[in-house]
């Protein structure tokens, strides 16, 4: 289930599409996109990729992605494809990562937390 606060973030009704695709960056994590915002991703996609990346880009954008609809509870149900790929079982972690929801598996969390504690270390004396 979606939190609350992130439906109201973005603005997420019921039976409105949402699109997940995999980010298969290391370690994998699942975003989550609104119609608005899943237009804006391929249309910045399209504008500033260019070359035989860019379709291989779009290709994996387009073959990779799943719309889904949430029910009036906030809850979606993530195909098995996209499950796997970003290996989503068990316990997820929802994050509002403001252009994009992120959900994350436990194990792939705590794999990336050395890097939100660096990160942290390195730029919130300068951002407060």
């Amino acid at each position: 289930m979606l939190p609350k606060n992130v439906r109201d973030d973005f603005k997420i009704r019921k039976a409105e599409p949402l699109y997940l695709i995999p980010n298969v960056n290391e370690p994998p994590c699942l975003e989550i996109r609104t119609q608005a915002l899943w237009d804006e991703f391929c249309a910045a996609l399209l504008e500033k990729v260019s070359g035989r990346l860019k379709k291989d880009l779009f290709r994996f954008v387009q073959t990779q992605h799943a719309r889904v609809a949430p029910d009036g509870q906030g809850r979606i149900v993530i195909p098995e494809k996209q499950r796997s790929t970003c290996a989503l079982d068990g316990d997820v972690f929802v994050v509002d990562m403001r252009k994009h929801i992120e959900v994350w598996s436990r194990r792939h969390i705590d794999t990336k937390y050395p890097d939100m504690i660096k990160a942290y270390r390195e730029l919130s004396d300068d951002l407060f």
